[in-house]
């Protein structure tokens, strides 16, 4: 059962948190994932491969929160349940400085890739992994790719029974709600099992059709004119917040690229990184921005004590294992892994990664060795793998004065 238009015109304003003299509030949020997690690689990258590739996830996180502690705005960050297990410390961070954690599922999957039970099953995994991590209730859920369209609603409905009192969803596009126009607003769904908030992702309205302004990476793509145009007339002319997002990783130019990639996903994905956090900054100067939980005054997000800290696998650089040595495993076979390299510098970290894995993997059954040859790199390889294996007691690393080729470094380690 969903709601009219009649009855949501009464329902239509939560309460508000206080914006600064001038100024109307609005609502942002970001989401917290990194670059590998996004789903135009996900041809490329499965979720078994993510361990692979160098994390930035710490690093652009702390950059949203320097950005955000410098206009004086607040932010509800959606994070998934495999990065709340795998990165709790990054969590923990975003909670200790006072911002709402939601929940965005397990892993950054679309709703069409699950039936309806297995959304639910993945929502409750997530749950429980992102308020162990955060020692917090989590209330707000968003989608991890895509948006819910009429057809999707069902989703509502499930997070309403599952006890999430808001949800961040929907972004009406083009035709999509023309029967239910009043859902291109902050809204109450209801249905037989209650009812919940939801924070649609702005749009503009052009010649009947919805066109999203809500930010990611339409604000990177579309003029910038004309989107600070658009978002403007919302300012002044509906009461409703408008709905902004961004996700952690569009603040990190730097980035590694993923050049497998087809052009235009690499375009949509990298064009107009560099001048994304002046984008966002001029928003932030010009608008009064807060988190959906302060939005509807549910409160703080500090509850119970925090849970102890959580294995994590961040930084980009594996953490190393101690080694136990345990009865029977002295006589494991040797295994000497040879690896050459050439100007690698950029790809040493996903290697390490990944030897990492099989090091863990294999440790019970071979006594591993491995051995590096830098044959005559030329850019810094050689600083890579001093920064990434020095001083590992299984590790050696060897250099070539000059390129000798593969036959060589091989017979060399």
């Amino acid at each position: 059962m969903r709601s009219n238009p009649s009855e949501e015109k009464a329902h239509a304003t939560p309460p508000r948190g206080a914006a600064r003299p001038g100024q109307r509030t609005h609502i942002l949020t970001i989401a917290l994932e990194d670059y590998f997690h996004v789903n135009a690689f996900h041809k490329l990258i499965q979720e078994g491969q993510w361990y692979r590739f160098e994390s930035r996830l710490e690093r652009n996180t702390l950059r949203a929160l320097a950005l955000l502690d410098r206009h004086g705005i607040r932010a509800t960050f959606f994070v998934s349940g495999w990065v709340a297990k795998t990165a709790p410390e990054i969590v923990r961070e975003v909670v200790g400085r006072g911002y709402e954690v939601a929940c965005c599922g397990y892993y950054h999957r679309s709703i069409h890739q699950m039936t309806p039970a297995e959304f639910v099953e993945d929502l409750r995994r997530a749950r429980e992994a992102l308020e162990r991590a955060a020692g917090v209730p989590v209330v707000g859920h968003r989608v991890a790719h895509g948006r819910v369209d009429p057809s999707d609603l069902w989703v509502l409905d499930a997070l309403t029974r599952e006890g999430f009192a808001y949800d961040s969803s929907l972004m009406p596009l083009f035709g999509a709600f023309r029967k239910e126009p009043w859902r291109r607003f902050v809204h109450r769904h209801r249905s037989e099992g209650g009812e919940i908030w939801e924070f649609p992702i702005s749009t503009i309205r052009l010649l009947g059709f919805d066109l999203p302004i809500g930010g990611g990476n339409y604000l990177r793509q579309f003029p910038p004119l004309l989107m600070r145009r658009a978002v403007a007339s919302w300012d002044r002319r509906f009461e409703a917040p408008f709905v902004m997002y961004f996700h952690v990783w569009e603040l990190d130019p730097s980035q590694p690229r993923i050049t497998a990639a087809p052009l235009l996903t690499r375009i949509r994905h990298y064009r107009n990184l560099e001048r994304y956090e002046a984008i966002l900054s001029d928003y932030f100067a010009r608008y009064h921005f807060i988190g959906i939980g302060e939005y509807l005054g549910l409160g703080g997000t500090r509850g119970s004590a925090l849970p102890p800290p959580l294995p994590s696998m961040r930084n980009g650089t594996p953490q190393h294992v101690e080694r136990i040595s345990r009865p029977g495993l002295e006589g494991r076979p040797g295994v000497t892994v040879v690896v050459p390299c050439y100007n690698e510098e950029k790809g040493l970290t996903y290697l390490a990664n990944t030897l990492t894995r099989l090091e863990e993997e294999l440790r019970g059954t071979y006594a591993l060795h491995f051995v590096f040859v830098d044959d005559g790199s030329s850019d810094g390889t050689g600083a890579a793998l001093e920064r990434l294996f020095g001083g590992r007691p299984n590790h050696t690393i060897l250099t070539h004065p000059a390129n000798e080729g593969v036959a060589a470094a091989i017979l060399t380690g």
